[in-house]
C-alpha cells in the first residue's frame, strides 16, 4: 500500500512539474515568422535579368566597360554601378521556339520588361536609363 501511495505522489509532482491538468485543450500554435525581408537594392546599381530555358546570345552595354556579348544559360542576371546619365541595355537572342524574357531595375525599381513567347523567334531588349 506504501509503494502505491508513493508511486501516486510521484505521478501528482510529475504532472504539477510539468503543467498538465488533464484538460483535453490543445496548446495555440505559434504565431508564424514574418517572411524574411530581401536585401535592399542599392540605389547605384543596375541589375538586369534573362529568364528562358537553355541558352541565349546576351549582349548588353555597361558604362565602364563598354558593350559585350557572350553565350549563357539561362537564368542569367548582372548588376552594374550607374551614375546620371548612364544608358545601359541588354539585348536577348534565345533558342528558336523558346519563351524568353528580361527585366531591368534601377535601385531595385523595375524599369523595363519585355518577353518574348514560346513558338516565335525571340529577340527582346531591356533598357535602362537615369536621369
Amino acid at each position: 500500500m506504501r509503494a502505491l501511495f508513493a508511486a501516486t505522489g510521484l505521478v501528482t509532482a510529475a504532472l504539477t512539474l510539468t503543467g498538465c491538468s488533464g484538460s483535453t485543450t490543445a496548446a495555440e500554435p505559434p504565431a508564424p515568422s514574418a517572411p524574411a525581408t530581401p536585401a535592399a537594392a542599392k540605389a547605384d546599381e543596375a541589375v538586369f535579368e534573362v529568364t528562358g530555358s537553355g541558352s541565349a546570345k546576351v549582349s548588353y552595354r555597361d558604362k565602364a566597360q563598354g558593350k559585350h556579348e557572350e553565350k549563357v544559360q539561362l537564368p542569367w542576371s548582372k548588376s552594374f554601378p550607374i551614375t546620371s546619365r548612364d544608358y545601359l541595355f541588354v539585348t536577348v537572342s534565345g533558342t528558336p521556339g523558346e519563351a524568353v524574357a528580361c527585366r531591368a531595375t534601377v535601385g531595385g525599381k523595375e524599369v523595363s520588361k519585355k518577353s518574348a513567347e514560346k513558338g516565335s523567334l525571340p529577340v527582346i531588349q531591356c533598357t535602362a536609363t537615369t536621369p
